[in-house]
């Protein structure tokens, strides 16, 4: 079957739509706006560097997406990893466990179940 022929579901392309439009949001965040937040917050000084792997993991993001909207798997595996660096990334920079633990597996996890109808044609 040609990418043509599969069927996206709406609720598919909408997420994608939607989760592509929130990292980018979140990279233009990140690199333009993060030193003016360290700036004004200092508690977030210490944590440029954290402000900086979020950009680069949300342009990634972005760039797994695009494969899962062609049908790639490595796009679903890349935004999977992606979001385990991310849990690991906030758990070491900001301290806190609880809320990378809830919140980053979210994403992959409604991906994951938009994408099983479909799973079989991607490649």
């Amino acid at each position: 079957m040609t990418d043509t022929q599969i069927k996206r579901s709406g609720c598919l392309t909408a997420f994608i739509i939607v989760l592509i439009v929130l990292y980018v949001f979140s990279a233009l965040g990140s690199f333009l706006a993060g030193p003016m937040i360290s700036a004004f917050m200092p508690e977030y000084s210490t944590n440029t560097l954290y402000i900086i792997f979020n950009g680069i993991l949300a342009v990634l993001n972005i760039v797994f997406l695009v494969g899962v909207w062609r049908y790639k798997k490595w796009g679903f595996f890349g935004f999977v990893a992606v979001s385990i660096l991310y849990i690991i990334f906030s758990i070491i920079f900001t301290g806190s466990v609880l809320l990378p633990l809830i919140s980053g597996p979210i994403f992959p996890l409604i991906l994951y179940f938009l994408i099983k109808p479909v799973w079989n044609h991607m490649k």
